[in-house]
């Protein structure tokens, strides 16, 4: 009976090691695989029960890589360096909690989904889209998930600027639904389009066209190129869904600015898109889908982007806990020796929902061409503050 009972409890004590919660430390240097066992302590590749923690090092998942599934992920430690990256081309699932700290990154390159219970930026960390700016085919969203809260802190960066669709490479249109036109020795490239339309390259007519609907499904589109300088690249796309969304650091979305060279400038890209859908948003941070600017030039300006899109949805609205600035402007066209001053139109819309109908306003942007705004009367003024206490009594806010 002795040794039965000692079987019996060899066997549990093996059950309970299996099963319990496991530390994985990367001790795989500067940079490495994700996959080779030798690359962590104790050695073995993280798996599910596994609480993985990588101080240091730039650490490597590819898209041949099945989705990174574990039960914790720690990016970074207090006084080590160099920073901790983890670049991933695959899913990320973390049944548990995902903290970046110590200026850690986490680069993307997948629209997989990165998923976790709950997701953490610690100030000075950052989450960034770095795939390739898609020429063919539609731009994928950078998509996070946290089933309980999504905290991106002051001084944390979430990005996907310049990661929508491409810029036209030498004298050819850019990609994507409101593409920049192509320009020639005789005009700039047009603006990428999105939100707003794009800004017209010197002379042309090339501007890329406004497009998506108001719930934002695409990127940026890319500026025209011209024989001189290749068009700039549309902001990327990025989706966080949350039970509760703290944002009080950086969302960025911008499209990027053109190259200023030779005697036709190119074309800037348009904003992107940032879409949160969450059952609370709170912070003070800033949400940011601008355009670029069109590049200068000898001869010929290229067309400013377009303004991107920004859709925000607070599912349990009972009063409003943020204060967020949301910058969706298109940019200005480059000035050049002859040709005019042009501003791309800029749009976005902004929308929270109680959970019955949702308020729905698109939200005009001045192109940012130095002129000011135009007065409204006093009674107008009013008007508009009387409306605004509407929609607080209803419950919606756009």
């Amino acid at each position: 009976m002795g040794l039965v009972r000692r079987l019996l409890l060899a066997g549990l004590l093996a059950l309970t090691a299996a099963s319990a919660r496991a530390a994985s430390v990367w001790t795989g240097g500067a940079t490495g695989d994700w996959n080779v066992a030798a690359n962590w302590t104790p050695a073995g590749v993280p798996g599910p029960a596994d609480d993985v923690s990588i101080p240091s090092g730039t650490v490597v998942a590819y898209s041949t890589d099945a989705a990174l599934g574990v039960l914790s992920l720690t990016l970074g430690a207090p006084g080590v360096t160099p920073a901790a990256v983890l670049q991933v081309s695959t899913g990320v699932l973390v049944t548990g909690d995902l903290l970046l700290t110590d200026a850690a990154a986490l680069q993307v390159s997948t629209g997989a989904n990165v998923a976790a219970q709950n997701i953490t930026l610690l100030p000075g960390t950052s989450v960034t889209y770095d795939a390739a700016p898609q020429a063919f085919g539609s731009a994928p969203f950078l998509r996070l998930y946290a089933a309980g809260t999504f905290n991106l802190s002051g001084g944390a960066t979430v990005t996907a600027r310049g990661h929508g669709y491409a810029g036209g490479a030498g004298a050819a249109a850019g990609a994507g639904p409101g593409a920049g036109g192509a320009g020639s020795g005789a005009m700039g490239g047009g603006g990428g389009g999105h939100g707003g339309a794009g800004g017209t390259g010197g002379a042309g007519a090339n501007a890329g066209a406004a497009n998506d609907a108001v719930l934002p499904l695409e990127a940026g589109s890319g500026g025209g190129g011209t024989p001189s300088a290749d068009g700039a690249p549309g902001g990327g796309a990025i989706a966080i869904y949350a039970s509760t969304a703290v944002i009080d650091g950086l969302l960025i979305a911008d499209g990027e600015g053109a190259l200023s060279v030779g005697f036709q400038g190119a074309g800037g890209g348009a904003g992107g898109a940032v879409r949160v859908d969450a059952g609370v948003i709170r912070g003070t941070g800033t949400v940011s889908a601008q355009g670029g600017a069109g590049g200068t030039a000898a001869t010929f300006g290229g067309g400013g982007g377009g303004g991107g899109r920004v859709w925000l949805r607070e599912q349990t609205f009972t009063a409003l806990g943020s204060s967020l600035t949301v910058r969706t402007a298109g940019e200005i066209s480059a000035r050049a020796a002859r040709s005019a001053r042009r501003a791309s139109r800029a749009r976005s819309s902004w929308i929270r929902s109680t959970g019955r109908a949702a308020g729905r306003t698109p939200w005009p942007a001045t192109a940012r061409t130095g002129a000011a705004a135009p007065r409204r009367s006093a009674a107008a003024a009013s008007s508009s503050a009387r409306r605004r206490r509407r929609r607080r009594r209803s419950g919606t806010w756009a």
